[in-house]
């Protein structure tokens, strides 16, 4: 993680506007790895291979800190970092740091939860500092797992999970089951418009908070 920890320090905000070559204006996709797209199109969503959470009020409070692992997705392996910090009234901020380790860029995504109507639900609001200013809005579903023969090989059965669906149909389920002393196992499902949809597994581990 130290190449991580070394580029914590650098915003990409500094980097130079993003422009679409078809004069197009980039917006947010909702896909943690290709925060940004210039697509304009409404583009069909791939269902996702695990059932929604049955819906339970989910202490997130009890999961404050920092967490560390590590990821391959597609031809790219990553080290991860997650910092969730609870605040008044249930609201909670997840930030999300990926690095790609062969050419060393760095993604930075925000969401930011806000209590809603009913158990476990929330209001959701996904940020970039790919694309600084823009916001894509959606809704969280926090719960437990449901136990079905058809969800995917392999999937943790047995722990919290939490779905999110955003504005523009991208949409999320994230498992997590206690595993080590203060450490996580972590399954990620998702699907963004147009593409297929994708996952991961990580083993999360508590890492010590940035100065």
């Amino acid at each position: 993680m130290k190449i991580l920890v070394a580029l914590l320090a650098f915003s990409s905000a500094s980097a130079a506007p993003l422009k679409c070559a078809n004069g197009g204006s980039p917006r947010l996709t909702g896909d943690l790895f290709a925060p940004v797209d210039c697509s304009s199109a409404t583009l069909p969503v791939a269902a996702l291979p695990v059932p929604p959470a049955k819906p339970r009020k989910l202490r997130l409070k009890g999961l404050d800190g920092a967490y560390e692992g590590s990821a391959v997705q597609g031809m790219g392996r990553y080290e991860i970092r997650v910092e969730l910090k609870t605040g008044w009234f249930g609201r909670a901020e997840a930030a999300l740091k990926l690095l790609e380790l062969q050419f060393h860029s760095l993604t930075a995504s925000r969401l930011t939860l806000s209590p809603a109507k009913g158990p476990g639900r929330f209001d959701a609001v996904l940020a970039s500092d790919d694309l600084p200013g823009a916001e894509l809005k959606g809704e969280a579903q926090a719960g437990a797992i449901e136990a079905s023969t058809a969800a995917a090989r392999g999937a943790i059965n047995d722990g919290s999970q939490v779905d999110l669906l955003f504005s523009n149909g991208a949409r999320y389920r994230v498992r997590l089951a206690p595993s080590g002393s203060a450490g996580y196992r972590a399954q990620v499902w998702w699907a963004v418009p147009g593409a297929p949809a994708r996952s991961f597994e990580t083993q999360l581990t508590r890492a010590a908070a940035q100065p």
